[in-house]
């Protein structure tokens, strides 16, 4: 089969959560995918149903590429980090792969592209079966340099800002003015909480625009962030964080910009018991859709408490999960053990009642009198009674 002409299929999420907006839940889909594995998937992507026999919502999402379903797919069967309030109270988050009834599937050049469905409808360069335009685009990253690089569209739309997102628009005098300070001030929240990525050259709105960002300011940009991270206590690990410059394509623009770009820092948490500081010296930490900080002192108490309450609480839930498997187990061996007796109890009770002829026989035999044959009777058929292997066995 071509695989141009290959059948496609989505990304199948079940047992999500139905007492929430279904803009919420969108918002939560698209943060999930991103964490998992870097992909940036447009609202327009997102397919959202209730199901009345599961009492749940579904929602389907359509990445246009199978490679790029089966890494989502994979990293999301194997997370169990999924964002509060996504998954159904009770519920397991299911993932699997789904295939629309009407979805056909477009001819490309080789090879394969996936498709972006973009908020600007004034240019499109292809159309769907259903109508929206789509643009093709390479493969968004995966955290791996063998990987085609990603892009984003111009005005395209990346959702909301999330406890693990925050967009800075970026423009005018940003990178030179701003930027360090906002550096210092983000990472260090990311890395006081749960991480996240800082998105310069996107709007507040969630939609791309993209800065100015030639080859020298790229390095620039990378000296600065170096410097930052340098000076932040405890020291930041350089696996700690990473940072991408993506190309921005204006498709309304007839001369493409390959200076617009949109800067992205990812940043891992930090170890849970540690407050990074700032090289002012200052504590911020990550709420949702903000940043709370410089710590005061009572914050800084109060953060140490649900920090150390957490930790407790963890350590105290494993060692119950050990508790109750050693009592398990505890249990079990002494089952067996019960049989195990039981089993010998039977095997000694019917050894007894064959030995008696033998003792009968002595004591008849003996030139002795009665009661010593009786006594070396009972000596000898005591001594024939060997263990072997948890049983009873009568030697002669």
């Amino acid at each position: 089969m071509d695989m141009d002409h290959e059948e496609q299929f989505c990304v199948f999420f079940s047992n999500l959560e139905d007492q929430f907006p279904q803009s919420s839940l969108v918002t939560l889909i698209i943060s999930f995918i991103f964490q998992i594995t870097g992909i940036l998937v447009s609202e327009r992507d997102v397919a959202l149903r209730h199901s009345e026999p599961c009492k749940c919502n579904t929602a389907c999402v359509d990445l246009g590429d199978p490679d790029l379903q089966q890494r989502t797919v994979e990293a999301a069967q194997m997370s169990n980090s999924a964002p509060k309030g996504l998954v159904k109270r009770g519920r397991v988050l299911r993932v699997g792969y789904f295939q629309p009834p009407m979805l056909q599937v477009m001819q490309m050049p080789s090879p394969r592209l996936p498709l972006m469905r973009t908020g600007n409808a004034a240019a499109p360069k292809h159309k769907s079966s259903n109508g929206i335009p789509v643009t093709p685009q390479p493969s968004p990253p995966i955290y791996s340099r063998d990987l085609p690089r990603m892009h984003l569209v111009k005005n395209q739309r990346l959702g909301n800002e999330t406890r693990i997102l925050e967009f800075k628009r970026g423009g005018g005098e940003y990178i030179q003015k701003y930027m360090r300070r906002h550096l210092a001030k983000y990472i260090c929240a990311f890395l006081n909480s749960e991480g996240g990525s800082l998105m310069i050259g996107v709007d507040d709105g969630g939609v791309v625009q993209g800065v100015c960002c030639d080859h020298k300011t790229e390095d620039n940009v990378r000296i600065m962030i170096d410097q930052v991270i340098h000076h932040f206590d405890p020291p930041v690990l350089p696996q700690m964080y990473r940072l991408d410059f993506i190309p921005v394509h204006d498709l309304c623009n007839t001369e493409p910009e390959p200076d617009l770009k949109v800067l992205e820092i990812t940043v891992k948490a930090g170890r849970s018991n540690i407050l990074y500081e700032t090289p002012e010296g200052e504590a911020f930490i990550r709420r949702d859709g903000s940043v709370q900080g410089p710590l005061r002192a009572k914050d800084i108490q109060e953060w140490c408490h649900m920090k150390f309450s957490q930790e407790y609480q963890d350590k105290e839930n494993t060692l119950r999960l050990q508790i109750d498997t050693l009592e398990v187990r505890l249990g079990k061996i002494e089952r067996q053990q019960s049989y195990q007796a039981c089993k010998a109890q039977e095997s000694v009770d019917g050894t007894s009642i064959d030995a008696l002829p033998t003792a009968t026989l002595i004591r008849k035999n003996s030139p002795k009198t009665e009661d010593s044959t009786t006594t070396l009777g009972q000596f000898e058929h005591t001594n024939s009674l060997k263990r072997t292997n948890s049983r009873f066995c009568i030697i002669f």
